[in-house]
């Protein structure tokens, strides 16, 4: 069969690749790192980096580049309020030790968990190189002072310095064990805790800007060396055939369920509330199951033909509604739901039209709005029962969030039953 032969293909691959690492162990390395901030949005560049660790495979050596010990180089005491032009220098000292470090090992594999797109990954570390490169020379020589940049890659040239792994030398673990064990998509923390390894001082991707602005840049360092480690261990396990998948229940059991869902947000409300739930709904639905307009949408397409489609595809439709949400306006100071073309307006007279369940999601606190502050197409949203999201407890939110999406989906299913009969 098709489908037989295209699995067996990507099995062989998958154990190609594997076995590529494992042929040559010293020459592997695996590599994470952390954030200052979560940017989702691509229209805003590549999120600014606060740490990043590699672990050869082989030999065990790890290798940390941090804005921590950027600033003991240089003398400065990160605990207090650093410039942005100081953090930005310190940046660049760290992308440029990664680069070097890249540099002297052009010829090894790097295997990476989910490194993958503009957010997060190897794109994400060269454009943010890149960004960090302007913003340094622009410092330095001024904005209008393009020539004298040159020497930093500025003006026609691109710059001298990006950090680039060509993509025959990466090697997805991720998608090696979904495509060998059937064990996928599932979060890195899940499946190490479901093979005894240690998760000791691993800091949650979405809790990484909290930890940095609450001044916790050791600890940034070494959840970033934690989660090199577990995918050394990882990989290990795997090539091994002993590796086990997630215990029955567990998160990244969601694969065959097919239960697709939707997730409606304001950007300036709840955007990067938004994209830690799609993070967080992933793990536990599949990646191609959950919906979101920042990372999903094709280029070049109807992009409101599109999001229609996903809707009319969707079981369940969340509506992320902060304390903004009612009240945000347009450039023109109107506001946003007034408008019969306001996105967030149309996607959600959408889902109610169509009778798929919506869940509103009020974060930190926000009201459910009324159905006098709602246009006519609306006005159903306040009699949809709605389900509390505070980033403090964000994990155990979505947990029960998540429930209630399951709970949701079979009630429907028994209503339409019910009335087929």
């Amino acid at each position: 069969m098709p489908d037989t032969f295209l699995q067996e293909r990507q099995q062989a691959h998958a154990r190609s690749r594997l076995g590529a690492v494992f042929a040559a162990p010293d020459r592997a390395f695996a590599i994470h790192y952390a954030l200052q901030e979560l940017r989702r949005d691509r229209s805003d560049g590549a999120p600014p980096v606060a740490a990043v660790a590699l672990r050869n495979i082989g030999s065990g050596r790890e290798h940390i580049f941090s804005l921590k010990a950027e600033a003991e180089a240089a003398g400065l005491d990160i605990s207090k309020s650093l410039s942005r032009g100081q953090l930005i220098a310190l940046e660049y000292s760290l992308l440029f030790n990664l680069y070097a470090f890249v540099e002297a090992h052009r010829t090894c594999l790097f295997v990476h968990w989910y490194m993958r797109d503009e957010g997060f990954g190897f794109i994400a570390l060269e454009r943010r190189f890149r960004q960090v490169l302007s913003e340094l020379s622009q410092t330095i020589y001024g904005a209008r002072s393009v020539p004298p940049a040159a020497p930093f890659g500025f003006g026609e040239q691109r710059p001298p310095f990006p950090i680039q792994i060509e993509a025959g030398l990466r090697v997805d673990l991720a998608g090696v064990l979904d495509d060998l064990y059937g064990i996928g998509p599932v979060g890195l923390r899940k499946l190490s805790e479901s093979n005894d390894l240690s998760v000791a001082d691993m800091i949650e991707g979405i809790h990484e800007p909290g930890a940095f602005r609450q001044g916790n840049h050791a600890h940034l360092a070494w959840s970033s060396a934690t989660k090199a480690r577990l995918i050394a261990e990882l990989a290990v396990l795997a090539s091994r055939g002993t590796i086990r998948p997630p215990r029955k229940g567990a998160a990244g059991q969601g694969k065959a369920e097919r239960l697709r869902i939707f997730i409606n947000y304001r950007r300036e409300d709840t955007e990067a509330i938004a994209n830690w739930l799609h993070e967080l709904l992933s793990q536990e639905f599949g990646s191609d199951n959950v919906f979101i307009d920042t990372d999903d949408i094709p280029a070049g397409i109807d992009f409101e033909a599109f999001l229609l489609a996903q809707i009319e595809a969707c079981d369940v439709f969340l509506a992320v509604i902060g304390k903004g949400w009612a009240v945000a306006v347009d450039a023109n100071g109107q506001r946003r739901l007034s408008s019969d073309q306001d996105f967030v307006r149309k996607e959600i007279r959408a889902a109610l039209a169509r009778g798929v369940p919506v869940i509103p999601v009020l974060v930190e606190g926000a009201p459910i709005p009324t159905e006098r502050e709602l246009p006519g197409d609306l006005q159903a949203l306040p009699r949809r029962m709605a389900v509390e999201l505070r980033s403090r407890e964000f994990r155990q939110h979505v947990g029960r969030l998540s429930a209630k999406i399951r709970d949701t989906v079979q009630l429907e299913g028994r209503m339409l039953r019910g009335r087929r009969r």
